[in-house]
């Protein structure tokens, strides 16, 4: 055997009777010396394609040829043999093949004997063209030698070559007496000559597959026959013996001499062989080995290692051919006839006849490793008791089902597919699992690339047992063109899918709801069912497609179009939704759609086409975010029916007739659409039905408790556009000095903070008409009244602005950084500071509010911006409640800090006379004071500290008396704000100060709060320069450890 020109083993073993071997081989020839001399022995070849060459003798020997016999002759034979040392005593011999051939030599026979004195032992050593090496590396044995003329066989340890092999006879160990002679009659070599081993391994290859066969094809190689082996299940290592003869069958497992656990499956010189009698869905190896031999002899010459290969073989195919019914377990359902299923597995079944075929009675226990449903095909398919079906690995797509096709699981008895380890299921058509309890178990790979439906209610993928995919083991991938149906009653949507959804369908009926925040690319609601979001958000990156006008519950948390690319939402009756957040390139609106609650415009662009409604009545627009809304969108609001409202707009281009549409706004001859005069600081009608709304700006409008508006409801619809960039917006007014306010409005669609607003020529005070009633905010004290006690406005939100009285133009500013959208706090009462006295009056029905307040910003005179006006509140039943500052009426009235005791005069009053509740509602947080008294006009005495409600008459003749002091009150206090004593004035630039006692200090601030001059003197008045810009400051005096204040103005 050769490794590539590599040595010859030879195998001494006695195999089958089939099998050839060779002990030693055949005589390749032999060294008679019959006659001639030492120098011409040549040998004779007993077979051919080999030359014995002449025999020469070393110079330690003396030759001499005899009758049929060599004698050799030395003078010292060596004791031992110490190669090469004393090796002069040899019998040099030499083979050569034949061109292209190859000799192996077994054995050297020697009959000799010796005289007394010859060598008692021989040996051999050889040499195949590198040299003879050493003794110990390059000879045999050593064989002993007697007197009597014996053969001794000499063992050669594979000697192997396609040249010349030169051997060498040695004696040594001879006697001390003549005659010192070896005597050789002749000189055998044994072994076999053979053609030389292939150089060029063949390749092999699988070239086609059945059921129970492979083909196979080998070329390339350069030998003259090659053996090929077969095996199942795992790689060849065994490999054919050189001199060795196989049997071999092209069945497998028909040959009788394996190799190992190989079959020999081909034997000869061609090139292909078709491999039978294989099991189905297994994998084979093979082997082919190129070899050279001498015809009619056992001389195989094999080239190793083998080329390899494997294939496996094909499941057993059968295409249903019953039409559209039949049942499974019928035989004759299928072709070929499906008489032994293999549950091994390897079955293969394929439905590709189009059209609907419902299959009954699948075979409890069946075991497949194909299931292909193609050709525009819908199976159904059914069991008659509980069922598993079994898919097991067959190293490709196990369960295929394509474009176009579809299969379908309809069983009222349990029908479970389970799907093997490796298993692949892909679907590229439609997958539906028709009942609850037909279900997907095991642990193997499912991909959706075309449809899966299911009327599972735990939904797609989980591992709770009423689950479509049983998520234990099983993995499910969703492809970019997957659709997940949800077909049933009342489902819960997975939201735990190791990929999104691609394309969502609600169909069926019931509520369907997430368990968690769901994802999804298409989202599609069709049928009578209904996606509830309950508690989670909902992300769509691509189209919302609705069929239903009651598909979507909007109870819940925000919707999020997040595609990259332009996403639309298209439905049936249009959509509400709780939030949305627009966070992509752009969604056009194809329908209506309604949000109650915060838009957040993150980016992108929404196309309202005039299908964008916001309610204001909880709805808002967060201001952050850099995206848009274009085209025309529409805001609502409910309105109180016979109230007068101030309305303001906050989209662009609003008019009069957005009213008119929904409400009469002209009855007879009287307009009930308002606007205020800002010249005469009256109000006029508006006719003209053209006539603008502007952002920032505000109308009254009176609805009527009669008729019935247009769409039905007390709503006012306006239709314009929303610049979600404006930075700001304004409203002015040229006013002269009597002209006490003007109009304007939230210019947004979110609450407005009118601590945020800058104005010039005002006092900072807000006037909001509520319910009949005025609320008023004032910015420079954070004091509010009513609805607008925190200072937040709504949307559609208009107010009055209070001027500071000085004439000009006044205006207000409203940036955009004044917008809120914390929907709990813009009406809600906040706690109240312990230096503030609320006071409500209340029939039940109708309630106003007057509010006092300490502070070391304010007087006992009339402060700007800290005191505010009252505006008479309109209706019948309307109380009007106010303190008094002089003849001044205020609703909040500010006063410098409490040092005694003092008397705020307090009234009421409404059209017609009545009791009303007068309350302290902030009683449990004013603990500064002591006493809160409230004094009837005929001098009776109510601590409203103790019991802060009490009953008081409307219209009183003189006005109640708000005592407030540090010590319980029992006699009567002097009145606040009333201190005629003290004066001061500008005289050109000098500041004068004189009181009827003495002064001891005087401070100068300014309204901000901030001294800008102060002296000291012992004198009743006081005089120093004030250099100061035109407005209003307060002048702080200290008499006789009194402290009083007034105010100044520096023009």
């Amino acid at each position: 055997m050769k490794y590539f020109y590599s040595a010859k083993k030879i195998v001494l073993l006695f195999v089958l009777a089939c099998v050839s071997t060779w002990s030693f081989g055949q005589t390749i020839g032999t060294y008679n010396f019959n006659s001639g001399t030492c120098s011409t022995q040549t040998g004779t070849a007993s077979v051919s394609n080999v030359t014995l060459n002449t025999a020469s003798v070393a110079s330690g020997l003396s030759c001499a040829i005899g009758t049929g016999a060599i004698t050799l002759t030395s003078s010292s034979w060596p004791g031992t043999l110490s190669y090469p040392d004393n090796s002069n005593t040899y019998l040099q011999l030499s083979v050569t093949p034949a061109a292209g051939y190859e000799v192996n030599i077994s054995q050297i026979i020697v009959k000799a004997a010796r005289g007394n004195g010859g060598p008692r032992t021989l040996t051999v050593a050889y040499d195949k063209g590198s040299g003879y090496s050493s003794i110990t590396s390059a000879s045999t044995a050593a064989t002993a030698v007697t007197l009597t003329s014996t053969a001794f066989p000499l063992d050669i340890p594979d000697v192997s070559s396609t040249s010349t092999i030169n051997f060498r006879l040695y004696g040594y160990n001879g006697g001390v007496t003549a005659t010192k002679t070896l005597i050789t009659d002749y000189i055998e070599i044994d072994g076999y000559v053979a053609i030389a081993s292939p150089t060029v391994q063949s390749s092999i290859s699988v070239i086609s597959k059945t059921l129970n066969s492979i083909s196979l094809n080998f070329t390339g190689g350069n030998g003259s026959q090659r053996i090929v082996l077969a095996q199942e299940a795992s790689p060849i290592s065994a490999t054919p013996v050189d001199l060795t003869s196989y049997n071999a069958s092209s069945t497998y497992g028909a040959s009788t001499t394996p190799i190992g656990t190989a079959f020999p499956v081909y034997i000869g010189s061609g090139n292909a062989v078709t491999v039978t009698g294989l099991n189905p869905s297994t994998t084979y190896h093979f082997s082919v080995f190129e070899f050279n031999k001498l015809a009619g002899t056992n001389t195989e010459n094999y080239l190793l290692p083998g080329g390899s290969t494997s294939g496996k073989t094909n499941k057993g195919t059968y295409t249903w051919t019953a039409g559209s019914s039949g049942s499974w377990a019928n035989p004759a359902s299928w072709t070929p006839n499906r008489n032994s299923p293999a549950f091994d597995g390897s079955d293969s079944l394929i439905f590709n006849s189009g059209g609907t075929i419902t299959v009954t009675n699948v075979t409890d226990q069946d075991v497949l490793s194909g299931l292909s449903v193609l050709n525009n095909t819908h199976v159904i398919l059914k069991a008659s008791a509980p069922t598993i079906l079994y898919v097991v690995d067959f190293n490709s797509t196990e369960i295929s089902v394509q474009t176009g096709s579809e299969l379908e699981v309809n069983s009222t008895n349990d029908f479970f597919l389970y799907l093997d380890t490796g298993v692949e299921l892909l679907n590229n058509g439609t997958l539906t699992l028709a009942q609850t309890n037909n279900t997907i178990i095991g642990t193997g790979d499912i991909t959706i690339n075309g449809t899966i439906s299911l009327v599972h209610p735990d939904g797609l993928y989980g591992t709770s047992g009423s689950n479509a995919i049983d998520a234990g083991a099983t993995s499910l991938t969703l492809g970019a063109a997957s659709t997940v149906n949800y077909a049933g009653a009342a489902q819960t949507i997975t939201t735990a899918n190791p990929t999104p959804y691609a394309n969502l369908t609600l169909s069926g009926s019931g509520t369907k709801t997430p368990d968690g925040n769901l994802d999804v690319h298409n989202l599609t609601l069709s049928g009578t069912s209904v996606l509830a979001l309950a508690a989670y958000e909902l992300s769509v990156a691509g189209n919302w497609t609705s069929y239903s006008a009651a598909a979507f519950t909007e109870t819940g948390k925000t919707v999020t179009f997040n595609g990259t690319a332009a996403q639309t939402l298209s439905t049936t009756g249009g959509e509400i939704f709780e939030g949305l957040n627009l966070n992509n390139s752009s969604l056009t609106l194809s329908s209506p759609l309604r949000v109650n609650g915060l838009v957040t415009l993150t980016a992108g662009t929404l196309a309202s086409g005039g299908n964008l409604t916001l309610n204001l009545a909880t709805a808002k627009i967060d201001a952050a975010g850099s995206g848009s809304i274009s085209g025309n969108m529409k805001v609502i609001r409910n309105f109180v029916p016979a109230k007068t409202h101030y309305i303001a707009s906050p989209l662009a281009g609003v008019t009069a007739a957005d009213i008119a549409d929904e409400y009469p706004v002209v009855s007879g001859s009287q307009s009930r659409l308002l606007d205020l005069d800002c010249s005469t600081n009256k109000f006029f009608g508006i006719y003209d039905m053209s006539t603008p709304l502007a952002q920032g700006d505000a109308l009254s409008m009176f609805f009527p408790a009669s008729g019935t508006p247009a769409n039905g409801v007390n709503t006012v619809t306006f239709t314009g556009t929303y610049n979600h960039a404006a930075a700001s917006y304004s409203s002015s007014c040229p006013v002269n000095t009597s002209v006490k306010d003007f109009f304007a409005g939230n210019p947004y669609p979110s609450n407005l903070f009118l601590g945020g607003i800058t104005g010039s020529g005002t006092s900072g005070n807000y006037y909001v008409f509520n319910n009949n009633t005025f609320n008023v905010y004032s910015s420079v004290t954070g004091i509010g009244t009513g609805v607008i006690v925190n200072g937040y406005v709504a949307p559609m939100q208009g107010f009055q602005v209070e001027t500071d009285g000085t004439g000009g133009t006044a205006s207000v500013t409203i940036p955009s950084s004044a917008r809120d959208v914390a929907q709990t706090t813009s009406y809600a009462r906040t706690a109240v500071a312990d230096n503030i006295i609320r006071l409500q009056a209340s029939n039940g029905t109708f309630t106003d509010e007057t509010v006092i307040l300490f502070t070391d910003a304010a007087t006992n005179g009339f402060d700007l911006g800290y005191d505010a006006g009252k505006m008479r509140n309109t209706g019948t039943n309307t109380p009007n409640l106010y303190t008094l500052a002089d003849t001044t009426k205020l609703i909040i009235n500010s006063l410098a800090p409490l040092t005694n005791t003092v008397d705020i005069p307090l009234n009421i009053t409404t059209t017609t006379t009545s009791n009303y509740t007068l309350s302290f509602t902030n009683k449990d947080a004013f603990d500064t004071f002591k006493s809160v008294y409230l004094i009837f006009p005929d001098g009776a005495l109510h601590n409203l500290t103790q019991n802060p409600a009490v009953t008081v008459a409307t219209n009183p003749a003189t006005p109640y008396i708000l005592r407030v002091g540090t010590e319980n009150i029992t006699t009567s206090a002097s009145k606040a704000k009333t201190n005629n004593a003290l004066k001061a004035y500008m005289n050109e630039d000098m500041l004068v100060v004189t009181m009827n006692s003495n002064i001891q200090q005087v401070e100068v601030y300014d309204l901000t709060g901030n001294r800008i001059a102060e002296g000291t003197t012992d004198a009743g008045s006081f005089t120093t320069k004030l250099s100061a810009k035109a407005g209003i400051y307060v002048v702080k005096v200290l008499s006789e450890n009194n402290l009083y204040t007034t105010k100044i103005a520096v023009k």
